[in-house]
This record gives structure tokens, C-alpha cells and sequence, in this order.
């Protein structure tokens, strides 16, 4: 299995083909020119405003980045134990220039969320998606997935899970809310927005576990 692994993993990451989710110099990836969802959650709030206006060529999700930092670091290991170390490199860099991506462009400071970013007609980030009330559009999940690629400072991990464990916000009493209970756009009868989903529990349950955080998790 590892070369279609292989394969699907480089169409992912912009290197393979005819791929277009690395068209952006930011080096942040996107697949809103072969799907709707980045993270098939249909109504999640900066999702829905991307294509409301009309922006997929030029914002950037977190989740896409995120998990392809997952995948080159899966596929680094199964290259190692298959001898394979001509490979080791690439998915290397892919790990290293998407971290960088995400920590440089997407990391937002005064939320401690990561936000979708906007980029200019060269390609280059201009800054975060807001709402109109100026907050991070991205108060969810989304925003959350440095946690799940494993990547930012001890103190950008430590605001992270503490918007995750927050009652207010991301914990309920069934599970992670997709969207923060506190951002302005949050529904109480949303479908993704407002509501517990079981394929992102499941990261983030894994992603507790690989941070130390058993008890969360």
C-alpha cells in the first residue's frame, strides 16, 4: 500500500500532477477546487463564508495543512521500515514548510486560535478571516488542529487545549463542540456549527493522548 499512500499523500501536498492545493506562496493548502468541505463539516462558519464570498482561490484552512503534516509523518515512518530512505527527506521538508506555514500565517495571537488566512492576488497572506464583529472566524475545531499535527510553541499548545477543556467554549457534557459556544456565529441548531461529531472527536482524542493529556482525553 505505501506507493498509493504515497501518492495520494504528494496530490495532497501540491507535489504530484495536476494538483492545485499549494497555488498560494503562503505554502498553505487548500482543496476547495476538488470539494465543498475542508474538514467535511458543511455549515462550519468560516467555511460557509469562504464560499459565500466567493474567496476558495486565495483562504487557506488549517485542518488541510494539519493533516498533511500528519500523513508525511505517518509515511516518514513506514519509508524508514521499508527501507525506503530516499523518501524520508521530502516528507521531511513537507512536515517543516507547512509547520512554518501554519505558525507564521495562521496563528492568532490574541484568540489563541489558528484562523483561515486570507491571502493577496500574489498569493501572499494578508492576514486572518473575521466576522464582522472582528473575533477570529475560525473559534472552533478548525482552529484547534495545531494540536492534532503536533505543532507550535508549549505556550501556543497550552492556549489551545485550554480553549479545548473550557466548559464555555469547546467541552460539553457529549463531547467537543465544533464551534466555540462563545463566537458570535455560534448556533444552538446548526449542523456542524453547535453540535458534537464523532470523526473530529476521534483526532483529537488521539492528539490528547500524543500531548499527555490521558485525563482529557
Amino acid at each position: 500500500f505505501y506507493p498509493r499512500l504515497q501518492q495520494y499523500h504528494r496530490f495532497l501536498a501540491g507535489r504530484l500532477g495536476s494538483s492545485t492545493t499549494r497555488s498560494l506562496r503562503s505554502n498553505l493548502l487548500k482543496t476547495w477546487d476538488y470539494f465543498y468541505n475542508s474538514g467535511g463539516w458543511g455549515d462550519y462558519p468560516p467555511q460557509v463564508e469562504v464560499h459565500a464570498r466567493g474567496l476558495e482561490d486565495r483562504v487557506a484552512p488549517v485542518i488541510t495543512s494539519a493533516h498533511a503534516i500528519r500523513t508525511a509523518r505517518m509515511l516518514s515512518q513506514m519509508a524508514s521500515l521499508l527501507g525506503r530512505g530516499d523518501d524520508i527527506a521530502e516528507y521531511r521538508d513537507d512536515v517543516d514548510t507547512l509547520s512554518r506555514a501554519l505558525l507564521n500565517a495562521a496563528w492568532d495571537e490574541n484568540s489563541g486560535y489558528m484562523g483561515y488566512v486570507v491571502h493577496g492576488e500574489d498569493g501572499l497572506p494578508q492576514g486572518i478571516l473575521r466576522h464582522d464583529s472582528g473575533a477570529n472566524y475560525n473559534l472552533g475545531l478548525d482552529g484547534l488542529y495545531g494540536l492534532v499535527a503536533g505543532i507550535g510553541s508549549e505556550d501556543q499548545r497550552a492556549r489551545m487545549l485550554a480553549h479545548l477543556r473550557a466548559p464555555e467554549e469547546i467541552m460539553t457534557p457529549f463531547g467537543l463542540s465544533a464551534v466555540s459556544q462563545v463566537a458570535p456565529y455560534y448556533r444552538v441548531d446548526g449542523y456542524w456549527n453547535g453540535t458534537v461529531w464523532m470523526a473530529h472527536q476521534w483526532f483529537f482524542w488521539k492528539a490528547l493522548l500524543d500531548h499527555g493529556e490521558d485525563a482529557l482525553a
